[in-house]
C-alpha cells in the first residue's frame, strides 16, 4: 500500500500543481484582459478630451477673431464717419465762402482752400453740368452731370477706387 500511498500523493501533488498552474495562467490572462479594458477605455477618455479641448480652443479662436473683425468693422465705419464729418463740415465752409464772393474770386479761393486742405479736391460745376472750375481729375459733363443728380439723392457719395475709397460731397448754392 505504500506504492499505492505514494501513487496517490504523487497524482495529488501534480494534480495541485496543475490547478495552481490554471489558476495562475487564468490570473495572468485575467488580468491581461482587465488591463486591456481599462487601457481601451482610458485612450477612449483621452481622445475625447482631447476633442472637447481642440473645439474648445477652435471656439475661443474663433470667437477672438470675430471680435477682431468687428473691432476692425467699427474702427472702418468710426473712421469713415469722421471722413465725412470733415469733408461736409470743409464743405460746408468752403460754400459759405463762395457764396459770398464775386464769381471772380473762386479761383482764387479754391486755391487757397486747396493749399490748406491738400487732401480735398474740389471740382465746381452750374446745376446744368458745366464745368467751372476744379482741382481735381475733370470729367465729361455727362458725368458731372450723373454726380449731380446722386448728390441731390444723398448728402455724400462713396466709391472705391485703386488709390482707396472716396468720398463726394456736394453743396448747391446760388451766389
Amino acid at each position: 500500500m505504500s506504492n499505492v500511498g505514494l501513487l496517490k500523493n504523487k497524482i495529488i501533488r501534480n494534480n495541485s500543481y496543475s490547478i495552481f498552474l490554471v489558476i495562475l495562467l487564468f490570473s495572468i490572462f485575467s488580468f491581461g484582459i482587465v488591463y486591456y479594458v481599462i487601457k481601451s477605455s482610458f485612450q477612449r477618455d483621452v481622445e475625447m478630451t482631447k476633442q472637447e479641448y481642440l473645439s474648445s480652443q477652435k471656439s475661443i479662436i474663433k470667437n477672438q477673431i470675430d471680435n477682431f473683425i468687428d473691432f476692425i468693422i467699427h474702427t472702418q465705419k468710426f473712421e469713415k464717419e469722421l471722413q465725412l464729418r470733415k469733408l461736409e463740415k470743409n464743405a460746408d465752409f468752403l460754400v459759405n465762402l463762395l457764396k459770398k464772393a464775386n464769381p471772380s474770386q473762386f479761383k482764387y479761393i479754391i486755391e487757397q482752400f486747396q493749399n490748406k486742405n491738400p487732401i480735398f479736391r474740389v471740382g465746381l460745376s452750374d446745376i446744368n453740368g458745366n464745368l467751372v472750375y476744379t482741382t481735381a481729375l475733370d470729367y465729361s459733363k455727362k458725368r458731372r452731370l450723373r454726380v449731380i443728380h446722386r448728390l441731390r439723392k444723398n448728402r455724400h457719395i462713396t466709391f472705391q477706387t485703386p488709390q482707396g475709397i472716396k468720398y463726394i460731397s456736394g453743396k448747391f448754392f446760388v451766389n
